[in-house]
């Protein structure tokens, strides 16, 4: 049985070279950009780089024991000062579980400590929204989005070292965010 060669995606019969040209150098570019995509890139665009995921990357001895003191903290507060059916049945969170969090430092788990941050790794703050999403997913979406989708995470990554400092220095992240509950 004859082997078929794949037909191209994109039919450029019809192009001019200049075109041609134009299209294999774009597609020359994102190949060479696939190395900087991850896996999941990857798996966005068709291509599965087992490689990349096994074996997963183990958590380093001392970053856990980092991300194990905030755990303990922070399972101690959930159990001990937080209703998440009660949360649930009124729709509201208890001005007093944002100020626990608050203080304990759940709004800056990856916030560097030089801007009033705990400065905890990526896997750490994954392991604090496991254990949120086990007890209260209303807390797991209010401290997720001021940790990704909020102000903090965009500075840190896109803005100046003095815009970083000046939104994310402790009592200034905290009087902003507690403003930002009370609406």
């Amino acid at each position: 049985m004859p082997t078929l060669e794949p037909k191209p995606v994109i039919d450029t019969s019809k192009m001019s070279p200049a075109q041609r040209e134009a299209l294999e150098l774009t597609e020359s570019a994102r190949e060479a950009a696939q190395a900087e995509r991850g896996f999941a890139g990857g798996l966005f665009i068709g291509r599965f780089n087992l490689a990349w995921i096994h074996p997963f990357p183990m958590q380093s001895v001392e970053d856990r024991d980092h991300g194990d003191a905030f755990l303990r903290k922070l399972e101690t507060f959930l159990k001990e000062h937080v209703d998440p059916d009660e949360i649930d049945r009124t729709g509201e969170i208890p001005q007093e579980v944002i100020e626990g969090l608050a203080r304990m430092g759940a709004f800056g788990i990856k916030i560097s400590p030089k801007f009033g941050g705990l400065g905890l790794s990526q896997t750490n703050y994954c392991r604090a929204g496991m254990m949120l999403g086990s007890f209260c997913g209303n807390l797991t979406a209010l401290i997720s989005a001021h940790q990704s989708i909020g102000v903090p995470q965009p500075l840190i990554l896109f803005g100046t070292e003095e815009q970083s400092g000046d939104f994310c220095q402790g009592s200034r992240a905290t009087r902003f965010l507690h403003s930002r509950s009370r609406k």
